[in-house]
């Protein structure tokens, strides 16, 4: 679009900052909307970097903690028993099903709240891969505490002079079964509610309900399916 100078009237170029008959000083606004453009583009970028940098910096926090607690819940189940019988009325509880939930409630609110975040998105997929994994080691074990409770309770393996000294230890080994029990339920909803969210976000996303979703996932699955599907969470 043509413009014209405001002092003599010559026709302008949209680049010309001053009139090329008088030399008088042309107000270039679409160069201004340019500058002004490429600033705030700027603006938004910086900000980004930062709010990547500031969840990257939560995400490792707060996974310390809950990382800590399922590799103890996976792999130190005689730490898990000592916690339960040492502190026997609630506090162990709370660390080991309060904070795992809690982090993963975290997770949920970070993701919706910055779900355009790369930090963000990959939060998601790290906290996805260990729900999967986690589901297979707490069922395991889920199952091998039901099959104590039901069987032989002797064979828990307490270890604990403690336990043993007491005339009702009977009773505190199907307490600390039960309380296992417990904890072993809560992680174990919460991380197959994680995947739940997860997944039903992508299949919204892709105008699918989620049984239709995960229908079509499961149907004929295959590596580079589960990889696709994979690489659009967040």
């Amino acid at each position: 679009m043509s413009s014209f100078c405001g002092n003599c009237g010559s026709q302008l170029n949209k680049n010309n900052n001053f009139c090329p008959s008088c030399g008088h000083k042309v107000h270039n606004d679409s160069k201004k909307n340019t500058e002004k453009g490429e600033i705030l583009s700027l603006s938004n970028s910086s900000k980004k970097t930062i709010v990547n940098i500031v969840l990257l910096i939560l995400f490792v926090m707060f996974s310390v903690s809950f990382y800590m607690v399922e590799f103890i819940l996976s792999f130190n189940w005689q730490k898990v028993t000592g916690i339960i019988i040492d502190d026997y009325e609630g506090s162990s509880f709370s660390f080991f099903v309060l904070l795992p939930i809690g982090y993963i409630i975290g997770v949920i609110i970070i993701s919706a709240l910055f779900k355009n975040m790369k930090v963000s998105k990959l939060i998601v997929k790290i906290t996805f891969v260990t729900s999967i994994l986690l589901i297979a080691t707490l069922t395991l074990h889920l199952l091998y505490i039901i099959f104590l409770f039901f069987g032989n309770k002797n064979a828990l393996g307490i270890g604990s002079s403690y336990v043993y000294s007491d005339p009702n230890y009977q009773n505190v080994i199907v307490g600390v079964l039960k309380t296992k029990f417990y904890i072993l339920l809560s992680n174990l909803i919460a991380v197959a509610g994680f995947i739940t969210i997860v997944l039903g976000r992508y299949f919204k996303n892709q105008s699918m309900s989620f049984v239709t979703g995960f229908k079509s996932l499961i149907h004929k699955p295959s590596i580079s399916k589960f990889i696709h599907v994979f690489k659009q969470l967040g």
